[in-house]
């Protein structure tokens, strides 16, 4: 998936305009900066309710279609911003390697 689509424009003019759907690159998604995004227009991640009976495709692209942006939303009044390390190391990598030092103080 080249671009995220949505029904209105955000993020500070980033979104493009394509045949009357605003689109926004995944790299432009990734991007954004949470000093200027407008917080209003970020979605409340506490809000979003996932549609349980549709195929695990379809409930992605709910998920995507009410979140607008995964890597930056609100959770009440906080920017979330997330991002991912270009690497072959685990999330269970690194919880073990947390666990151990935290073990070890």
């Amino acid at each position: 998936m080249d671009t995220y689509r949505t029904g209105r424009c955000q993020y500070n003019e980033l979104w493009k305009v394509e045949r009357g759907v605003c689109t926004l690159s995944i790299e432009e998604m990734k991007n954004v900066d949470v000093k200027t995004v407008k917080r209003e227009e970020l979605a409340d991640i506490r809000e979003v309710e996932i549609n349980k009976r549709k195929n695990r495709e379809g409930q992605i692209k709910d998920y995507l279609e009410k979140i607008k942006n995964p890597y930056c939303y609100r959770y009440g009044e906080y920017i979330v911003k997330i991002g991912f390390e270009d690497t072959t190391v685990t999330l269970t990598d690194r919880l073990q390697e947390l666990i151990l030092k935290t073990a070890n103080l």
